[in-house]
Formats: structure tokens, sequence, C-alpha cells
């Protein structure tokens, strides 16, 4: 499987034309046309939105965090008045808790359905609050502070937090990948580095131009901001650079992953959106003022803005646009791409209860029983797109996993659904490589997996030769 690990996809499709994908993708972000501005007393430094329905945004403002009501529009309450300013905030991936990080070292965790009651606080000498993160499986918080230092809080009981002398300056962004126990921290030591949180070990790091400012990450790729660049690391094994590329003409304020695209927003008043893998620009949004914050909603139906000024600018999709966005894929789409609700046969309604719930894993394996492969097809790319195809994915022993490769090893050559399948071939291997053989029945499906995408590549390789020669004939 070398060519997962030198191009980090597989290149069935070549071509220098925009693509139906990129065409949807741009068309999506131009459904924001609604607009309310959101005014307050201080600069605005964080904005985030609540990870579950109903998705409300925080926007951290100097000594208060208010509360917007996404469904109303309106800005419900603020987080209580405090001695310093808000400086990092985080969500646990349930909706239930928030954390809120201060400039004088101080982690506060709220309950997110009672915004007066304390649930807990830390008091870190560790100076400034840059970065907080929930573990993903533990009942444990991640501190990334201005010392250089990062501090692992249990949330449940009353001990003593587990300190680690990260970078020798600000650790400004912290992530952690699917299992809970590999994190990766970015500084303003201009470093990235990867860490195992249980042995307290760094496991690799890699060099930065400039100060790491904001990371995200998807799959084993992680995109940081770098001043004005986009640095981009691929941390699977060793920490390796993949690409370095100027993004904005000033420092990059914001980052996201949404529908599985990469959303940049930087203080020269443009918001960017990026294809991952060939960093390609799919669409580009101005606005009037300086930006100073970010964030959106997965599916892009809303963004927030932080603006100079203490400005939050709320831009979202109108209901009836909505109504329309959801409707689309059943009314426009073949019937070979993303049929959730096919109207003969009220039965294969299941899954999407499943989906709506959340309940990524179980969706999956209710249309891994349909003997229609578009129906598992299209649940795999509306899992990509959510962000839960690794979630659903993830935690299985062998008797989930098999069906799931003898889908793969049936579809994946098949040129309608490839570019789909394809994201669960790299989704399975970040997952599951270090275990693959472990059990002889996963094993020997693996290997029969690889030996088709390899010999689909050989065919690939032919005729892009052949069209090549064709091509000069022609001229």
């Amino acid at each position: 499987m070398d060519v997962f690990n030198q191009t980090g996809s597989v290149p069935f499709v070549v071509g220098d034309i925009r693509t139906k994908d990129e065409i949807e993708e741009s068309t999506v972000w131009q459904n924001l046309t609604e607009t309310r501005m959101f005014q307050f007393t201080s600069a605005i430094n964080r904005v985030s939105f609540s990870p579950m329905s109903p998705f409300s945004v925080v926007a951290l403002s100097g000594l208060t965090g208010p509360w917007i009501d996404i469904a109303t529009q309106t800005h419900k309450f603020s987080y209580a008045k405090t001695k310093a300013p808000f400086s990092s905030i985080a969500f646990r991936k349930d909706g239930i808790l928030v954390a809120l990080g201060r400039e004088d070292g101080v982690v506060d965790i709220y309950p997110t359905k009672d915004h007066q009651t304390l649930l807990r606080r830390f008091k870190l000498n560790c100076g400034v609050i840059f970065c907080l993160a929930f573990s993903p499986f533990s009942n444990s918080i991640v501190a990334g502070c201005g010392n250089g230092s990062v501090h692992i809080l249990d949330i449940a009981r009353v001990n003593e937090p587990i300190r680690i002398d990260a970078h020798t300056d600000a650790v400004s962004s912290i992530i952690p990948l699917e299992s809970g126990n590999i994190w990766v921290t970015g500084s303003h030591d201009c470093s990235i580095s990867v860490w195992d949180f249980n042995s307290q070990t760094q496991l690799s790091k890699i060099d930065a131009p400039e100060a790491i400012s904001r990371m995200v990450n998807k799959g084993r790729r992680v995109f940081a901001a770098s001043g004005e660049n986009l640095f981009v690391a691929d941390i699977l094994s060793q920490a390796t650079k993949v690409a370095c590329f100027a993004a904005h003409t000033r420092p990059i304020v914001g980052m996201c992953i949404v529908r599985s695209n990469l959303v940049t927003a930087s203080a020269d008043r443009s918001i960017k959106v990026f294809e991952p893998s060939s960093f390609s620009v799919l669409h580009s949004i101005k606005v009037h003022s300086d930006i100073t914050a970010f964030d959106s909603k997965p599916d892009a139906s809303a963004i927030a803005i932080g603006l100079a000024g203490g400005v939050v600018q709320l831009k979202y999709v109108t209901p009836k646009q909505t109504e329309v966005l959801e409707k689309a894929p059943q009314a426009t789409m073949p019937a070979n791409f993303r049929v959730f609700k096919p109207q003969q046969s009220k039965k294969k309604e299941k899954w999407n209860q499943r989906l709506k719930k959340f309940e990524f894993a179980e969706a999956l394996d209710l249309t891994l029983k349909e003997e229609d492969p578009s129906i598992v097809i299209g649940m795999i790319d509306e899992l990509d797109r959510v962000g839960g195809l690794d979630v659903a994915l993830s935690g299985r022993d062998a008797a989930g996993l098999v069906p799931i490769l003898e889908f793969l090893v049936k579809h994946v050559a098949n040129p309608t659904w490839s570019h789909v399948a394809l994201k669960a071939v790299m989704s399975f291997i970040r997952i599951y490589r270090p275990v693959i053989g472990d059990v002889p029945s996963v094993g020997q499906l693996f290997d029969e997996l690889t030996k088709k995408i390899h010999n689909e590549l050989g065919l690939q390789k032919r005729a892009s030769e052949i069209i090549g020669k064709i091509d000069l004939i022609i001229s």
C-alpha cells in the first residue's frame, strides 16, 4: 500500500477541469445569503459553534462569553464576567459540556444547559490558556498554556493536573486523533509535535516556517496556520512536511474542516475554502472589515465571523433554502449517489433515524444489510461529508469489519463509486493498519482489497499512457 503513504489518495480521476463536486461545493457556500450582526463591547478573539443540535455560537469578547442562538438569531445570554479576559473555548464532543480558558491561567467548565452553574474550576500557574480540547474517549480535558506546557485535567475527580513541558513557547493549538491517546500540539516556537499522553512521550516533531497560531486535522494530515502560510504535515508514523504555501496576504486567524474541505479565515478580510488534497480554492468570501475569529457549522449552513470592533457577523441559509438543500440529493442526484429515502420502500428510512441521532456506526451497518450498493455508497459519502466516517468505522471487532471489507472489495473499482469507496478505504487504513494482521479473516480481505486497488492503478496508468499517445498523434 505504498501508494497511500506517498500520495495520501489514489488518483482514479485526473484532469484540469473543474469537477462536479467543486462546482457543488461553491454553490453550497453561495447559499449563505442571510446576515445578522451582533455588537459587543470588546474585541472578538474566538467564535465556536456547539457540536450538537440545536447549534449555537459562543463568542469570546473580553470578560464575557456571549451565547448566540442560531435557530432564532438572538443573543440569549453571556457567561459570567471574570477577573481576566476569556482566551479559549472547547465543547465536548457530545455537546454537554463547554470549557472556557482565561488569560490568568484559569479553566472553567460549565454544562451547556445551565450557564450559571460552574461545574469545575482549575487554577493553573501557566500563563494564558491558549487552547483547550476534550479527550474523545475519557473524562478529561487538555489545556495548552502560554509557558509552553500542556496540562491534562480530570473532570470527574479532584486530582492534580498532569503537566508536560511540551514546547519552549506558548502552545497555541492542540487536537486529539481518533483514539484519544495520540495528540498533536502546535506552538509559537514554530513547531508541531505528536504526543502519546498516556506515556507522556513525544513521538515526533516537525518545524514550521513561522509560529503556529491555529491547527486542524483531517485523517492523518494536520493543517496549521503559520502566519499567512498554510503548513501541511503528515503524522501517520513520522511527522513529515506535505506542503507549505501562502494561502492569504495577512495572518490566518481561523480554521476548520467543513464538508470534508479546509476553510481558512484571514485578517486580509477573506475566507477561502480549500480542497484538502490538491489545495485548490473552491470558493472565496470577502467581508467588509478585518477578521479576528471564524467558525462554521459542519454542513456550511451557517458561519460565524468575528470582526474588528467587537462585531460578530452571522451568515446563514434561509429556512426555505435549507429545505431545498435537504431535498436536493433526492431530486437531482442520480440513483447511485446519496440515496437515503427511496420512495418505493419506506423500510429503508431506518438508517436515516440513526443518522439523525448521530449513531454513525449503526447507520452504516443498516445500509450494509441492503441489497442496493448505492445505498451504502451514499451513506459513506454522507458520513464523510459530516465528519462521521472515522467514527462509524472505529471500535469494531472482526465481525463488524468483515461486511465493510467485503463491500469495498466488491465495489472499490467501480468507476461510478470509486471516489467515494476510497474514502472508506483511507479511513480504514488510518484506524486499523497496526492491527490488520491480527485477525486472519480481516487480513485476507485486506490483502484482496490491496490487490484490487493495485490492479486498478495499473489499468489507470496504462490508459493514461494510451490517451497521451493518442493526443500526441492528433496534435
